[in-house]
């Protein structure tokens, strides 16, 4: 095993020794807020789901962490619905993003990767699917670098969508699941999301390394 993976492991069981007490100790304090927060977001779903879905499409584009917005439609609508609406606006914001990054915008698009800190990537046509299964499932990159990047990249449209669309479903059903699961107002329920959310993470940590070794 590698030394970041142990590394990795390591700091996982900490953060699972250090929340699993705290979590038990502030547990009506938790669920008071989850509470709260789903009633609100109750109340949002009597609103028409246009505008969580105009939302998604816009917002992201600019910089506003999509995951914020699933959990907001997953409180709203449930999770079916949460995630059809979601992955309405996702895919209108993926494919607005593709456009502008190929478009008189293109200059200034790279200008600012560049200031964020992000690389254009250059990889051959053969490895084109894996690089955007690679780039969809890194946590923490924004999702409109991640369309920005793959867009300059020169993807093909119809495969770019066509990958994106599955990974979205499922980062979609990643932040909406556990968080309607959670507001049950089960402590264990709480304990379990968050040791499972930890381990998908630390999966994908892993998966991402694995197609970043194979694609670039």
């Amino acid at each position: 095993m590698k030394t970041w993976y142990k590394y990795l492991i390591a700091l996982i069981i900490l953060v699972l020794i250090i929340l699993a007490p705290l979590i038990w100790i502030y547990r009506r304090e938790i669920i008071e807020i989850l509470v709260l927060a789903r009633t609100k977001a109750e109340e949002l779903g009597r609103i028409n789901p246009i505008f969580l879905v105009l939302a998604i499409a816009i917002l992201p584009t600019v910089g506003l962490p999509v995951s914020f917005l699933y959990i907001i439609g997953g409180f709203a609508y449930g999770l079916t619905l949460g995630v059809i609406y979601s992955v309405i606006g996702v895919m209108i914001n993926t494919s607005l993003c593709y456009w502008l990054a190929n478009s008189f915008m293109k200059e200034w698009i790279i200008k600012l990767l560049h200031k964020r800190g992000h690389k254009l990537i250059r990889i051959p046509a053969k490895d084109y699917t894996i690089t955007i299964f690679a780039v969809r499932l890194m946590p923490g990159l924004p999702l409109a670098a991640q369309s920005y990047l793959l867009g300059l990249a020169g993807m093909p449209f119809m495969r770019y969508s066509l990958i994106t669309l599955p990974v979205e479903i499922f980062w979609a059903t990643f932040f909406i699941l556990p968080t309607r699961t959670v507001v049950g107002e089960s402590t264990q329920s709480i304990i379990l999301v968050c040791v499972g959310v930890i381990v998908l993470v630390l999966l994908i940590k892993i998966i991402r390394h694995i197609l970043k070794s194979k694609s670039y």
